[in-house]
């Protein structure tokens, strides 16, 4: 009786999601940016690398995964943090020239129309 037996060469692997790999530099990086379900999930998959030439695209993928508007929440909680930003130097009567400009752009912001519910945070 004779047994042939035969495999494919195998390598070992390691994949995390792009939410697991916030914050964490990759020295080589294969990323799959067909799979990204939204822009900010794209450029956490592209930023992990250090280097262009340390990033392979997977696969061809459509423009836009990577091109468009952030989401409505995302830019509510910009807009809120550059809110408070202007408040905080506001408050801080040492830099003059500062809280000027923080109250020029805090009415820029309450005027806007994309902004009328932050008016309150």
């Amino acid at each position: 009786m004779s047994v042939r037996r035969s495999q494919l060469p195998l390598l070992p692997a390691f994949a995390i999601t792009d939410y697991k790999a916030q914050g964490r530099t990759l020295p080589k990086v294969i990323i799959d940016l067909e799979s990204a379900r939204s822009i900010q999930s794209a450029y956490v998959m592209i930023s992990r690398a250090t280097a262009l030439e340390n990033l392979l695209i997977l696969r061809p993928f459509s423009a836009k995964r990577v091109m468009g508007h952030m989401c409505g929440d995302l830019r509510a909680e910009l807009c809120r943090l550059e809110q408070l930003e202007c408040d905080t130097i506001v408050r801080t009567p040492s830099q003059t020239f500062r809280h000027a400009q923080a109250t020029s752009w805090k009415e820029k912001l309450l005027r806007s129309p994309n902004n009328a519910s932050l008016g309150a945070y």
